[in-house]
């Protein structure tokens, strides 16, 4: 979120975040926010107050905070550091939302090496979240912020020279146009807004009675438009792998929107089939054949289920 944040974290995930000021979220985080373990300010525990508000240099009723403060902390310890932080938002699993991403990784690279740390680690959890080649555009450009030690001066700066390192044929503006392409609609994530596997159904009922229809259907026409521009735009952009994952996000999207709609999903069956067989492809020079089958599991099988069953419901 850049040099201030509209939160608290205190390091153990969605159960120690307490949220400041929602109207000052980004986007997707407001949507991630919604989870009900997330707690507002007031709840914070007094001793984490005590002990933190200087760093955060934030009291009670104020609505921003400095942001990675604790390099800063531990430091005072005499420790070394190695900062970690994650280069993809929490949410989307398939393409997440790099754009949203980049202040973060900007400022927690600067403050690293405001207060002497020795350096960087980008994280990469998985299976929950994007493949790692999806992922290598947004790692390389936190490569190029550690080389200026977080003091980019300007993002089209940033992305030419994250494009060189990259080749493949990347330039500053289909690099922007990839940041921009994944947001937190519910068919682009493997786990549902409580972190627990749900069937598509499951999703789709969850958005309907939560009053959120008309926004999510605002992301996934987002989604879609932002996909077919990048395909369209930059044809010659990435290696197959990245093109074969917008394409992915993009099916994603069109079925969570056609399935929102009521509308047929014929052809997007077919379609999915497909890319699940493609995805397979991908993965067998980099895992053994039973981790193959469990990342096309967890990505392909719920939705391919789905989606036959309303096939042959339609029919």
């Amino acid at each position: 979120m850049g040099e201030e944040s509209a939160f608290l974290s205190i390091g153990g995930g969605c159960l120690d975040i307490f949220v400041l000021d929602r109207s000052g979220l980004p986007r997707d985080l407001n949507k991630m926010f919604r989870n009900p373990v997330i707690r507002n300010a007031g709840e914070l525990p007094l001793n984490h107050f005590e002990r933190y508000h200087n760093y955060w240099r934030w009291s009670p009723g104020q609505k921003r905070a400095r942001s990675f403060p604790y390099v800063e902390f531990l430091r005072e310890f005499g420790l070394d550091v190695v900062s970690c932080f994650l280069p993809y938002t929490e949410k989307g699993s398939i393409l997440s939302n790099y754009a949203e991403k980049l202040p973060h990784t900007a400022v927690a690279i600067r403050r690293n090496y405001e207060y002497d740390g020795i350096g960087f680690l980008c994280c990469l959890w998985q299976p929950y979240w994007p493949d790692w080649r999806a992922v290598w555009p947004a790692i390389a450009t936190a490569f190029i912020c550690g080389i200026s030690q977080g003091k980019v001066q300007t993002y089209s700066e940033l992305f030419n020279q994250a494009a060189t390192i990259l080749g493949d044929n990347w330039t500053a503006e289909a690099l922007l146009s990839y940041f921009n392409i994944g947001n937190n609609f519910e068919f682009n994530d493997l786990v549902d807004i409580y972190w627990q596997e749900s069937s598509p159904a499951e999703r789709l009922r969850y958005i309907q009675r939560s009053g959120w229809r008309e926004e999510e259907l605002e992301r996934l026409s987002d989604a879609r438009t932002r996909s077919e521009d990048f395909l369209h735009l930059f044809p010659s952009a990435g290696n197959g792998f990245i093109r074969f994952i917008v394409s992915d996000l993009l099916i994603r999207a069109k079925a969570e929107e056609r399935l929102l709609s009521q509308l047929s999903c014929h052809t997007i069956y077919d379609e999915f089939e497909y890319q699940g067989r493609l995805y397979r492809e991908f993965c067998a020079d980099f895992f053994h054949s039973g981790e193959n089958l469990s990342l096309w599991l967890e990505r392909y099988e719920p939705w391919l289920k789905h989606l036959s069953t309303i096939t042959m419901t339609s029919a």
